[in-house]
């Protein structure tokens, strides 16, 4: 599973870029190779890990999800879930008894087979997690209840930032930076092998009686 592709934003162009490129076959591709490969075990970074304003303390995350899932443990991922101040989950499950996965291609990948437990899994997981589960086409009802999730409070509009920057002059500086020293590395080596030489032949020459200076 890989998650979140959009976290929240005032840049419009990077959130719709983001929603147009977010879903798509092998769009993230998956972290492993398998029939099932998604682990809603994953879910629990989000309450331990910062995905939220450390001041948020009404936090619900909205999962868009078939069900199916490799094992996990699912006391584990409720602990972490319900980390102070804790993550309510909302799952909308998107699923039919006969969908298929599609390869790059359109064709079908004959090892796949809807899981039929998936509608189950959810429900524990929501269960332990104090979240609430919702069929695809219950999205009105999902949307309640995150509202009712957050609660109510103060509200304001964030600014919206439109801004083009152009990236590509600092991605050159930066590669220009290891050659500098490269650069200034190898002049550092010349010198010492010019003032090595130097003393090789003074050292020959004394050796010699020659007390003549010598000629650079």
């Amino acid at each position: 599973m890989s998650f979140p592709d959009l976290l929240p934003i005032s840049n419009r162009d990077v959130f719709d870029q983001t929603v147009r490129q977010a879903v798509g076959v092998d769009e993230p591709p998956p972290a492993t190779e398998a029939v099932t490969a998604t682990n809603l075990g994953a879910l629990g970074s989000l309450g331990t890990q910062s995905f939220f304003s450390p001041s948020a303390r009404h936090r619900v995350a909205i999962v868009l999800t078939d069900g199916e899932s490799r094992p996990f443990d699912l006391r584990q991922t409720a602990r972490a879930l319900g980390h102070a101040p804790g993550v309510t989950p909302i799952f909308v499950q998107i699923s039919s008894s006969g969908e298929d996965v599609f390869d790059a291609n359109g064709d079908p990948e004959p090892g796949y087979h809807p899981d039929p437990s998936s509608s189950e899994t959810l429900a524990g997981l929501a269960q332990a997690t104090r979240g609430r589960t919702f069929h695809e086409d219950e999205l009105g009802a999902a949307a309640q209840a995150a509202r009712v999730a957050l609660g109510s409070g103060p509200t304001r509009r964030e600014e919206l930032i439109e801004r083009t920057e152009a990236l590509a002059p600092y991605a050159a500086l930066a590669a220009l930076v290891p050659l500098f020293f490269l650069v200034g590395a190898g002049r550092l080596v010349a010198v010492a092998l010019t003032w090595r030489g130097h003393a090789v032949a003074g050292c020959r020459g004394d050796r010699l009686g020659d007390r003549t200076p010598l000629s650079t």
